[in-house]
């Protein structure tokens, strides 16, 4: 790989801008490829949105929820692998913004209301993902923690909870796991864009931390040329706007310094080496993704409330199980926007406790709402035309000559269908072209059904040949990131169990820059004004009755939620089925916290998250007890949004979002408010018991031992995550309560006991202090404080730190 030094002036801006969506710049002339990146967190998709097929692993909420640095840096090889196997060199991920507010959209996505957690999982996960030669570009850097306002917001945070609570994970991720990219926030931090921010990109990224990586903008999060000098590397997508040709004609102006350039042409060139250097017989095998998918997700689920026992299941007394709620069969298996994927599989809440019940057991399954919730038609519903295939067959021609031979052909799981940049093999960027989407729809209900129809493009849809919804010319709406039209609707009269031929189109027009296309058809079945009253029966027959529930959409980037409800005929069910079965487990099929107003007439309470395409199985090995419920919270639920630490001023005003509650996030706002939550940070129940031992604390706070025996004092094997918070029993400064700085699970048998080790380094003791500009550890006595929970402390001791560092 040449140098910069052999590179043009225009070679080396060329660097700087994308080349389209997904790649950089070549420069042929001198050897020089480009570099392929790909969406995640919660998988490798590619570099299609529309057509590729790909492994869907817990979104990062549910990964955190494991508190398992290993698994975590297990799920980054896979995903490794898997964006080698797309020819990517880098990955998008991880999302290590934190869980700020409840209603935030991408919360799902990102891993915890803590620092600490955040960066250890943070850790594990780049290390995973770059040992197989991919990078990985930690986001989004920093404070991009609401989807209100996203690209202009400006966060108003003061540099000491800039330091302690939002900076750690990214600088962990720089400093321990070596990361190779960093990808700025769209959002402004006190008035700048992160893109192009000399404090956040050069002062503390390089100087103070001293990253030697590329920096990337987030998609079209660039907004001139002079935040080449402000430390970005890359602008994204292409073709660039403000870099690549427009950076040499802003070099020849005076406007930009070469050696600005000549910095970030050096970025691109040290990833390119950095991920050429592990070739295939390197990495050795793999881990079977579908097995490692359903080890992550059982393990992701958190067990919140057990009364008398209700769980686990037990096949042996257990005879009848009613399979209740609108996401038992259609369950929200990951968040949408950017970490999106199409998965080869997804084992529903359904089918996985079907199968772990067995013949001897009578399932019987009633969704229960009176209609469900318009819905983007997928496999549940569609057949390949002429096959039992499920699925839809598209067809792509070039041009709008829906009678033109098809350049490409293709059988996509779902109705969504989404272009950015390249759609399909056989069609240029940019250029018009037609899509065809043909599928056998068989209702499962007879009466009137309404159809949705939203796109980026014009289009139309017929049932039998008959136009049913005309979007051919659409008014602009906010679908698709905002490129996408508002839902036009038809009605049509349909018989269930007939089968009729949807066949919807798009025209998408020819576009300079990077094009944005895309249809979704949702469809709405005939009220069902007996669905309540047949769940109620099926659950007044059974010996445990388990509703699946969730919100109406699942969490998503591009928007924040409206509440922390669930839909009112959700939680109708939830009451309903509680009245008649006290054996009654919930399972939260959710990204985020919701309100609970049932929660105290239920039996059991299981947070399930967005667990990816084996979270059916995973389910039920967690219900049935195959495996210890050890999941344990990486957020605090509150009773009432009012309750939560940044209720006063979220999401902000007049385009200022003011982080008034400072230090003062999740858990630590609980503590210091002296506000009960419903399930407090680290809270996870076990179908065991643990007893703590004596804590044995030994050190002076440069190096601080900590030792506990830990007991499962119980009849069944499980697993303790044993969590340690530190208090200041005194302090110079305002500090929180207490705060988690280290973490461990342990695997326990029956009556086997274990020795606990856990090391603090003083960092740990430390708070930042603006006016040193570094980390202050002050002189005093610090209560250690090991528990199970923020809320559930066993044992405790204390340590004297005798002088500042």
């Amino acid at each position: 790989m040449p140098g910069i030094e052999g590179l043009t002036l225009e070679e080396k801006a060329a660097l700087t801008g994308g080349a389209d969506v997904w790649h950089t710049v070549a420069v042929e002339r001198a050897a020089v490829p480009s570099l392929r990146m790909t969406d995640g967190p919660s998988g490798a998709r590619g570099d299609r949105y529309t057509g590729g097929i790909s492994t869907c692993v817990p979104c990062g909420s549910a990964l955190a929820s494991t508190w398992n640095r290993e698994l975590v840096g297990r799920i980054g090889r896979l995903l490794g692998d898997e964006a080698r196997a797309k020819g990517a060199q880098l990955l998008l991920a991880p999302t290590v913004n934190i869980h700020r507010h409840p209603l935030a959209g991408r919360n799902f996505e990102c891993f915890s209301e803590d620092p600490y957690l955040t960066t250890e999982l943070a850790v594990a996960y780049v290390e995973g993902v770059q040992s197989r030669g991919v990078g990985c570009a930690v986001k989004h850097f920093v404070a991009n923690d609401q989807e209100h306002e996203r690209m202009e917001v400006s966060a108003e945070v003061d540099e000491r909870t800039l330091r302690e609570i939002y900076l750690p994970p990214f600088e962990a991720a720089v400093q321990r796991a070596g990361v190779w990219a960093v990808m700025s926030a769209y959002n402004r931090l006190h008035g700048v864009h992160c893109s192009q921010s000399p404090e956040l990109l050069t002062d503390i990224l390089r100087r103070d931390w001293g990253f030697d990586g590329l920096v990337v903008s987030d998609w079209f999060g660039t907004h001139s040329a002079e935040a080449v000098g402000a430390g970005l590397d890359v602008e994204m997508p292409g073709p660039p706007r403000f870099l690549g040709e427009a950076l040499a004609d802003a070099v020849h102006r005076g406007e930009v310094d070469e050696a600005d350039v000549d910095r970030a042409a050096h970025s691109v060139l040290q990833l390119i080496d950095r991920t050429s250097a592990v070739g295939p017989a390197d990495l050795g095998p793999g881990e079977a993704p579908a097995e490692l998918a359903r080890l992550a997700a059982r393990e992701a689920v958190v067990l919140l409330r057990n009364d008398a026992g209700v769980l686990p299941l037990d096949t042996a007394r257990l005879d009848s199980l009613a399979v209740l709620g609108p996401k038992a069969e259609r369950p929200d298996f990951q968040g949408g926007g950017s970490a999106h994927v199409d998965p080869p599989q997804v084992v529903s809440p359904l089918d996985g406790l079907t199968a772990r019940a067995g013949a001897g057991v009578v399932v019987r399954h009633e969704a229960g709402v009176p209609t469900r919730p318009s819905e983007v038609l997928d496999t549940h519903d569609l057949r390949v035309p002429g096959t039992s295939d499920p699925g839809l067959r598209v067809e792509y021609m070039a041009g709008d000559d829906l009678g033109a031979p098809p350049v490409h052909t293709e059988v996509v799981p779902r109705m969504r269908l989404f272009w950015l940049g390249t759609p399909a093999p056989g069609l240029t960027p940019g250029e018009a072209f037609a899509v065809r989407a043909s599928t056998d729809f068989m209702p499962d209900r007879t009466g009137l059904w309404r159809f949705g129809l939203a796109s980026a493009g014009r289009s139309r849809v017929r049932v039998d040949g008959e136009l049913l919804v005309d979007n051919m010319e659409p008014t602009r709406g906010t679908t698709f990131f905002g490129r996408g039209s508002t839902e036009v609707t038809g009605a049509v009269e349909l018989t269930a169990g007939r089968s009729y031929r949807l066949e919807a189109e798009l025209y998408a027009t020819a576009r300079k820059g990077v094009s944005v296309s895309g249809l979704a058809l949702t469809a709405e079945p005939p009220t069902d004004d007996d669905a309540l009253a047949r769940a109620v029966e099926a659950a007044t027959g059974a010996d445990v009755a388990v509703v699946v529930v969730g919100t109406e959409l699942a969490d998503s980037e591009g928007g924040d939620r409206r509440d922390m409800d669930l839909p009112d005929a959700q939680v109708a069910l939830v009451r309903a089925v509680a009245a008649v079965n006290p054996r009654t487990v919930v399972v939260l099929d959710t990204g985020s916290p919701v309100t609970m107003p049932w929660v105290d007439d239920v039996a059991a309470v299981v947070q399930l998250w967005y667990t990816g395409q084996e979270l059916g199985g995973a389910l039920a090995d967690v219900l049935f007890g195959d495996v210890d419920a050890s999941g344990r919270l990486p957020t605090t639920f509150p009773r009432r949004l009012e309750d939560t630490p940044a209720f006063p001023t979220y999401p902000g005003h007049d385009g200022r979002a003011p982080y008034d509650e400072g230090l003062f996030v999740g858990y630590r706002h609980y503590d210091a408010h002296k506000v009960e939550p419903l399930f407090p940070f680290g809270h996870g129940l076990s179908y065991t018991r643990f007893g703590y031992g004596d804590l044995v604390v030994e050190g002076d706070g440069t190096t601080t031992d900590v030792r506990v025996e830990v007991t499962n004092v119980g009849a069944r094997p499980g697993r303790e995550v044993v969590q340690l918070y530190v208090h200041p029993v005194a302090s110079p400064v305002e500090r929180p309560e207490q705060e988690l700085k280290e973490f461990t699970t342990l695997d326990l048998a029956p009556g086997e006991t274990n020795t606990v080790h856990l090391t603090l380094p003083v960092r740990a003791f430390a708070h930042w202090d603006p006016a040193l500009h570094d980390w202050v550890a002050a002189p005093g006595d610090y209560e250690i404080r090991v528990g199970s929970s923020s809320r559930d402390i066993r044992t405790t001791g204390r340590v004297t730190i005798s002088s500042g560092g």
